[in-house]
């Protein structure tokens, strides 16, 4: 059977009473700041598509790069999406964009290698994603649990140096 709804939905698509009506009913779940349909499976293509569809449609956002716990919720280790979302722009492409107090946006020179792209919106890999998080020193168990699940991914422990 045909979609006919798109997987993220936002006041974009629907005004906001429409929306929270429709969850209320059970058709939508709320999922960070938008919503979706209920039997959309969580994946990190649509988690991927959720950050994306809450930054600014400009074009300098495309210069926008999802990182630390941003990135660890994209890949699916963490459940709740975090409060604020991280982002960086590369150090050598250089964009000015204001963004809203849910964003904490910084710039960062990243390789090549160290960004994916998922749903359309560039993520740090989970290489990157692990060496970032390990930096901001969290000894919380469920911090290093998450760190270990994004270790596991990204293929071992040996990684470089990180480059600042």
């Amino acid at each position: 059977m045909p979609r006919f709804l798109p997987s993220v939905l936002s006041t974009g698509f629907l005004p906001v009473a429409e929306l929270y009506a429709a969850a209320r009913d059970g058709d939508l779940v709320k999922f960070d700041d938008v919503f979706i349909c209920v039997d959309e499976p969580d994946r990190r293509e649509l988690r991927a598509s959720t950050l994306a569809s809450e930054l600014p449609r400009l074009p300098a956002a495309r210069h926008l790069v999802a990182m630390g716990w941003s990135a660890a919720w994209v890949y699916g280790v963490i459940d709740d999406p975090p409060w604020p979302h991280e982002v960086c722009v590369r150090a050598d492409e250089r964009a000015t964009l204001r963004l809203p107090p849910r964003f904490h946006q910084r710039e960062l020179r990243l390789a090549d290698s160290d960004e994916a792209r998922i749903a359309g919106l560039r993520v740090t890999t989970p290489a990157r994603t692990v060496r970032d998080l390990e930096l901001k020193r969290t000894d919380s168990p469920w911090a290093r649990d998450a760190i270990a699940r994004l270790a596991g991914m990204s293929g071992g422990e040996n990684q470089p140096p990180l480059t600042r």
